[in-house]
C-alpha cells in the first residue's frame, strides 16, 4: 500500500501540462497531495497517465473569476499552498492565495511583471537602473531567490551555464525592485546586465523553465540532489530550506 500523503493538499497553476510537470514530480518525490489548475487552453486531455494528481481543475486563468473558483475549491478541499508554474498563472495564484489567506506575493505584483514596458518604466520612475529602449544587448546574468516575507534568500546567480558573483549593489537593486512591486512571498527571479550600472533587464515570480532541471541542490546528510522545483515547492509548504546548498550546475 502506498504512503499517505501527509503535507496536506498543494494547488499547482498553469496555462500548460509542460511547465507543471517538475513541480508535479517535486510534489509526489514530498509525499503531498496536488491538485492541478490547468488552463482551458491547454486542451482537453494533455496529462500522460498516470500522473501523481488527486484533482484537475479546468480554470480561465487569464480572468479573475479563475481566482474565485479557486477560493470556492478550497471551501471543501482545503490546500497549503498555491504555486504558479508559470508567470501567467502568477496573478492567478497570488490572488487565490490572498483569498484564502495563504502566504504569497501580492496580486498586482504578479499583474506589473506581465507587462514589461510598464515594468521597467516603473522601476526607472523609482530610480532603479533599466535599459533604454531600443539599446544593444549586453550580457546579463539571471538571479535566482526566494523571498519569505520581504527576506531574500539568493539560491543562484548564473551567467549562461556558470556561477557567477554580482556586486552588491546589483543584488540590492533587486531586492529593492521586488520590495516596490511587492513581490515578498516566493519565487523571484531577475535578469541583471553585466555592464555598466548593473541594469534591471527583468523581473518576474516564475523561472525560465531551463533552470528548474539545470541548477540542483542538496541538503546534507538527507538529500544529494534537489531540483529547484523541488526547493520551490518545499518553500511553498513552508518546509525548512535552511540547510539546501547549491550544487554546480549542469550546462543549459
Amino acid at each position: 500500500m502506498p504512503d499517505q500523503p501527509i503535507l496536506g493538499r498543494l494547488l499547482i497553476l498553469s496555462t500548460a501540462y509542460a511547465a507543471a510537470r517538475p513541480y508535479l514530480e517535486a510534489a509526489r518525490r514530498l509525499n503531498v497531495s496536488t491538485v492541478l489548475g490547468l488552463d482551458e487552453a491547454a486542451g482537453a486531455d494533455p496529462l500522460p497517465a498516470p500522473e501523481p494528481i488527486s484533482r484537475l481543475l479546468r480554470l480561465q486563468l487569464a480572468t479573475r473569476d479563475s481566482a474565485l473558483a479557486i477560493a470556492q475549491f478550497a471551501l471543501e478541499n482545503p490546500l497549503v499552498a498555491v504555486l504558479a508554474a508559470d508567470e501567467q498563472s502568477a496573478p492567478s495564484a497570488a490572488r487565490a492565495a490572498s483569498i484564502i489567506g495563504l502566504a504569497g506575493h501580492a496580486p498586482k505584483a504578479c499583474d506589473a511583471c506581465l507587462d514589461k514596458f510598464s515594468l521597467l518604466q516603473k522601476l526607472a520612475n523609482a530610480g532603479l537602473p533599466v535599459p533604454l529602449l531600443g539599446g544593444a544587448a549586453a550580457p546579463a546574468a539571471d538571479v535566482i531567490a526566494l523571498l519569505d516575507e520581504g527576506k531574500m534568500r539568493v539560491l543562484g546567480v548564473r551567467s549562461g551555464p556558470a556561477a557567477t558573483d554580482l556586486p552588491r549593489p546589483a543584488l540590492e537593486n533587486v531586492w529593492r525592485a521586488a520590495r516596490l512591486l511587492l513581490l515578498r512571498h516566493g519565487l523571484l527571479y531577475a535578469r541583471v546586465s553585466l555592464a555598466g550600472e548593473s541594469q534591471l533587464l527583468d523581473i518576474s515570480p516564475s523561472i525560465p523553465e531551463p533552470f528548474l532541471e539545470t541548477l540542483r541542490f542538496k541538503i546534507p546528510l538527507v538529500e544529494e540532489d534537489l531540483s529547484l522545483a523541488e526547493v520551490i515547492t518545499r518553500h511553498a509548504l513552508k518546509l525548512d530550506i535552511r540547510r539546501v546548498h547549491p550544487q554546480p550546475a549542469k550546462k543549459i
